[in-house]
């Protein structure tokens, strides 16, 4: 495997570079002003009614969720064609990472015998290698390897109704763990039988990331771009203002009602919030959520219920925020203070149900005044 360490106040950086050089929120319009609502899995977006002629939006369907774009530039452009070029981004990299496809790039090689070589595609390799990142300095919070037990939990292709034993959870936790990848060269196998990759908690975010970098190639350099509630801004929205962005709070609700915890006022940079109240199943009588702790094979449960993460790209806006739930707030705060232009909020569910929020340092300046 390729050698992955990273000293961790670089790890952003790494990311980002990584992003540029190569390259548990559904979008839905509700109506006028200019706001974007972050939740679980959901984003809600408030336009404002006075719309420039040179501003573009347009949505549809991608990564097993929805992606939604708004953008405006100084030039002129057939909207019908900018999201054709959006679509066929996006066609790429479900062809390279997606988890359901079984013709995509990582499922085959998640289907490949131990000792067969693959050699990865420069989007597979990017996704992999900022994976590896994240898994190095989480002290393995982050895993994509994890995919054997988030099967077993039903939150993968092979879905279940039926929680599994300890006995299914310890053979599954024996094909975790990156030991067991070999990558060099740019050849990559695996040395065990069953063996998975899982990019879902990175690849959204990647995808973000992508679309964004399209958009500026194309002549588009003000944008929202989002994917499954992960977003990513660059200059300002259509008014002049910076762009807005809520954060919902996170209990079960319905489209209609919305109760934001603050509003975010930001321009070049990304936003992902992991949650454990939208993606979730009853197993057994047990309420179960997505959130799987890699290290111990079962869902979460350290009283966080939602973690939103502020960073320079949406790749690791989004695998941060997953890790994040994992380690829970001491520990993930900890973690957050020693790393360069990353900021969280993280709410934590306490004993007597009252949810509390808890910001890193530079987070409020971040909120709108008074939110």
């Amino acid at each position: 495997m390729d050698t992955c360490s990273v000293a961790l106040p670089r790890l952003l950086t790494s990311l980002s570079v990584a992003s540029m050089a190569m390259t548990r929120f559904r979008g839905k319009i509700l109506v006028p002003a200019a706001l974007a609502v972050l939740a679980g899995s959901v984003l809600w977006f408030l336009m404002r009614t006075e719309v420039p002629r040179q501003s573009y939006q347009f949505e549809g369907k991608t990564m097993g969720t929805t992606y939604l774009v708004r953008a405006h530039g100084p030039v002129q452009f057939d909207p019908a064609e900018v999201q054709k070029k959006v679509e066929g981004r996006l066609a790429e990299l479900n062809r390279a990472l997606s988890t359901w496809d079984p013709n995509s790039e990582l499922s085959r090689f998640n289907a490949l015998p131990p000792g067969q070589v693959i050699m990865p595609s420069n989007d597979f390799s990017i996704v992999l290698s900022a994976a590896l990142r994240l898994w190095e300095a989480t002290g393995g919070a982050f895993d994509p390897t994890v995919g054997p037990v988030v099967d077993l939990w039903g939150f993968g292709p092979p879905t279940r109704n039926s929680a599994p034993t300890e006995a299914e959870l310890d053979a599954a936790r024996s094909r975790i763990g990156t030991a067991h990848l070999l990558w060099k060269g740019g050849r990559l196998q695996k040395d065990l039988e069953g063996v998975r990759l899982d990019f879902s908690g990175i690849a959204k975010g990647y995808g973000v990331d992508e679309v964004g970098h399209l958009l500026e190639k194309i002549g588009l350099p003000d944008y929202l771009v989002e994917i499954g509630g992960e977003v990513a801004v660059k200059g300002n929205a259509p008014d002049g203002d910076p762009w807005r962005v809520g954060v919902e709070f996170p209990v079960e609700s319905t489209p209609q009602l919305k109760i934001l915890v603050t509003t975010l006022r930001v321009s070049n940079a990304a936003l992902a919030t992991s949650g454990d109240y939208r993606n979730f199943k009853n197993l057994d009588g047990k309420r179960v959520h997505h959130i799987i702790d890699p290290r111990t094979g079962h869902p979460t449960d350290n009283g966080v219920v939602s973690v939103t993460v502020y960073a320079r790209d949406c790749m690791t806006a989004d695998g941060m925020a997953t890790a994040l739930m994992v380690m829970g707030v001491t520990k993930g705060m900890a973690l957050v203070e020693k790393l360069d232009e990353l900021e969280v909020m993280m709410i934590e569910r306490l004993k007597d149900g009252t949810l509390k929020p808890h910001r890193s340092k530079r987070f409020p300046a971040l909120e709108e005044k008074g939110k």
